[in-house]
């Protein structure tokens, strides 16, 4: 689901600016305070069918004697008034909603699903291609915003009873406070009520899916010793795996065939930092045991460093753009002179252009395997709130410089 996150929302919708923590915790005492009194001492682990069950009657109980000052129970209970449909038919209908716009990501559909020519025109670098995901997963996202606000630390408490009832109250505090970020959007997409009489299971199977991902972005359950390559990107096992031999690691996302994953592939975990894919000596080994008599260097510097040059590009910038206003004739290279020029230039100052450029589209990861959000989703999502902007999906000049000797 990080492909499609989308911070837009944080600033624009009213459910999501608000603090509703205070409204989701009465909730929270109330829905524990329901099952620590009636759930036997010796209840067995539900089956995620049993907890959807559970988390419905959990929500019908909620909402027939929810008091009038719960601004997530209400807002449920007014658009359903509005509507004139069954509350508990609203919660359904949202979650069935949210499942239809995230489907492409489950089925993992190439291209998250767009349009063949979407991508072969410049691809998430493109504006109007950005604007198009945005608004094929929009209640998608409305929805996965929702998990990130409402994740709890799912350490499971030592007591079974105490356990399953922590599990059940989670689960339906997702549910409402997706319903609720997603009902003021059920107005413009009125066919929800179609989607939720078309599902096979009356919302069930949706719902069994949100759960899932809900759980999957509190990540619990996760070993250290248990984390398969790209986990933390929800790669599956048939888009990433390790050579026979144990010495590459392969992929195919983006590719129909499995190949090597380049050295900055965002699958790859190295030591420390994941800058060290790229100012790591990379004809020295990670962990030296014996001395090494060579003296070969490789370094790969990212090509951030380009802005030093950037008061030189606008200069000539400047003077082309004179050049051609006033119709003063200057030499135009074909694609081929052009090239060689490249390569002449770059043999001039004694180093190798830059030739390598990351082009795998994968955004930044929200949580880690234990549960806890990364520093670089953090840093991009407090830059957003700051100047209330997406940030770039795909940054064009990116790139690795090569330095040998």
């Amino acid at each position: 689901m990080d492909n499609v996150l989308f911070y837009r929302p944080l600033w624009e919708e009213e459910a999501l600016m608000e603090d509703s923590s205070k409204h989701l915790e009465k909730i929270r005492l109330e829905i524990m305070t329901n099952l620590m009194h009636t759930m036997p001492v010796d209840v067995k682990p539900p089956t995620v069918a049993a907890m959807i069950t559970a988390s419905i009657n959990l929500i019908k109980t909620l909402l027939r004697d929810s008091p009038d000052d719960n601004v997530v129970l209400q807002k449920i209970l007014d658009y359903a008034t509005e509507s004139g449909v069954d509350p508990n038919l609203v919660v359904r209908g949202a979650i069935v909603l949210w499942y239809k716009s995230a489907s492409p990501i489950f089925s993992r559909e190439p291209d998250l699903g767009l349009p063949a020519h979407a991508m072969s025109e410049g691809g998430l670098a493109m504006p109007w291609v950005q604007k198009l995901v945005e608004s094929q997963y929009f209640i998608g996202n409305l929805g996965y915003l929702s998990m990130l606000l409402t994740a709890e630390t799912w350490e499971e408490p030592y007591h079974p009873k105490l356990k399953i009832s922590t599990l059940l109250t989670n689960a339906t505090i997702a549910f409402l406070f997706a319903t609720y970020v997603i009902t003021p959007h059920l107005k413009s997409h009125s066919l929800w009520q179609q989607h939720l009489t078309d599902s096979s299971s009356r919302g069930r199977k949706e719902m069994s899916a949100f759960l899932k991902t809900t759980w999957h972005v509190s990540r619990e359950g996760w070993e250290k010793s248990d984390q398969p390559p790209g986990a933390v990107f929800s790669a599956l096992d048939t888009e990433v795996k390790i050579s026979d031999d144990g010495r590459k690691l392969l992929t195919r996302v983006g590719c129909p065939n499995w190949h090597e994953a380049p050295f900055w592939h965002p699958f790859r975990v190295v030591p420390g930092s994941p800058w060290n894919k790229f100012i790591k000596n990379r004809r020295q080994k990670y962990f030296q045991i014996l001395p090494t008599v060579g003296n070969r260097v490789r370094y790969l510097v990212p090509g951030s460093a380009v802005t030093l040059t950037s008061s030189s590009e606008t200069y000539y910038g400047i003077l082309r753009s004179q050049f051609d206003r006033t119709n003063t004739p200057r030499t135009r290279l074909s694609d081929e002179e052009r090239e060689l020029q490249f390569w002449r230039l770059a043999g001039g100052t004694g180093l190798r252009y830059p030739t390598v450029r990351p082009t795998e589209q994968v955004k930044k990861p929200a949580a880690d395997l234990s549960g806890n959000l990364t520093l670089p989703f953090l840093t991009t999502t407090a830059r957003a709130l700051r100047y209330e902007e997406e940030p770039e999906f795909v940054d064009e000049d990116f790139y690795a410089m090569a330095f040998h000797h």
